[in-house]
C-alpha cells in the first residue's frame, strides 16, 4: 500500500568532495627489501663496469700502465679483497683474481654475492615488480651460474641489470615504493 522507499548509498550532499592522499603507507620491510634491492642492483653494475674494464685492459697488454692500477683500487671498496701486493703481480694472476670476483659467491661485494643478495631482497617484492623484471632478475642468476666466460658474464650481467632497470622504470608506479628504491640506487651510487 506504500510506495517503495529510494534507498542509495551516494552521498546526498552537493558539496565538492574532500581532497585527501592515501595509499602512500609502505611496510616497513618492503621499503627496506625495494631500497636494498636498488642498492644491490647499482653495486653490481659498477663493480661489473670495474671488473669489464679491467678485463678490457688486461687483454690490451695495459696491466703496467696507472690506469690499470686505479682500476685495481677502485674495486677495493667493492670486494675489500684488493691488497697492494697485487699490484705487482702478473696479468694472469689479476685475471684469475677477477674471475673468483665475479663466480665466487663467497667474497663479500662480489657479484656473484651481490646478484644473490640482490635476488633475496626482490624475492619478497614479487608482487610489485613486473613479470618481465622478475625474469630478467632470474635469467641473469641462470645465466650467470651456467656462463664461466669472464667477459661474456660481465657484458651479461650488464645488459640483464641495465633490462631490469629498463623494467622497473617504466613498470613500477612512482609511489612511495619506487622512491625507496630510486634511494637505494642513488645511494649506492
Amino acid at each position: 500500500s506504500e510506495p517503495e522507499k529510494q534507498i542509495t548509498l551516494l552521498s546526498t550532499s552537493s558539496g565538492s568532495a574532500p581532497l585527501s592522499r592515501s595509499g602512500g603507507e609502505i611496510a616497513s620491510r618492503t621499503a627496506d627489501n625495494l631500497f636494498w634491492v636498488g642498492r644491490y642492483a647499482e653495486r653490481t653494475e659498477s663493480l661489473a663496469r670495474i671488473l669489464r674494464e679491467m678485463m678490457t685492459r688486461l687483454s690490451e697488454g695495459a696491466a703496467e700502465e696507472d690506469p690499470m692500477e686505479l682500476l685495481m683500487l677502485a674495486l677495493e671498496p667493492h670486494t675489500g679483497q684488493i691488497d697492494p701486493a697485487l699490484l705487482s703481480t702478473p696479468p694472469a694472476e689479476i685475471e684469475e683474481k677477477i674471475g673468483s670476483v665475479l663466480f665466487d659467491a663467497s667474497i663479500l661485494g662480489g657479484v656473484r654475492f651481490n646478484v644473490n643478495s640482490l635476488l633475496r631482497a626482490a624475492r619478497s617484492l614479487r608482487e610489485r615488480m613486473s613479470e618481465d623484471a622478475w625474469r630478467t632478475l632470474n635469467r641473469m642468476d641462470t645465466d650467470l651460474e651456467s656462463t664461466r666466460s669472464k667477459s661474456e658474464s660481465l657484458d651479461n650481467v650488464l645488459i640483464y641489470l641495465s633490462s631490469f632497470s629498463g623494467f622497473v622504470s617504466e613498470s613500477m608506479s612512482r609511489g612511495s615504493g619506487f622512491r625507496f628504491l630510486e634511494l637505494g640506487r642513488r645511494i649506492e651510487r
